[in-house]
């Protein structure tokens, strides 16, 4: 089990998760700034949201799938119409947004 720190948003995170299972950061789609205010209740800061850029995704790239410890896509059978064919495939990730780094 590694430890990671996304360059993106900053979060850390481990590739499995505490059962043992595949884990695949994304980063929260939103950069937000809470709203700060005074003593008496008066909102001094509104609150913020900005759409985060760059953002990392590491859920699978659509079409590709993990099955008995390998990547796979399927893809139609060229023989017989309707009927879909397994095939080892590279795991792509939706995106890689800043990286990440190893942390531990």
């Amino acid at each position: 089990m590694s430890k990671f720190r996304c360059k993106s948003c900053g979060g850390t995170y481990s590739d499995r998760t505490p059962e043992g299972g595949a884990y695949f950061h994304v980063c929260p789609p939103e950069i937000i700034t809470h709203a700060v205010t005074s003593t008496d209740g008066k909102v001094v800061t509104e609150e913020k949201r900005v759409q985060r850029a760059n953002a990392r995704n590491e859920s699978p790239r659509a079409g590709i799938s993990h099955f008995e410890g390998k990547w796979q896509r399927e893809v139609p059978d060229p023989e017989t119409p309707g009927r879909l064919l397994t095939q080892d495939a590279e795991y792509g990730i939706v995106s890689e947004g800043a990286g990440r780094e190893l942390v531990e």
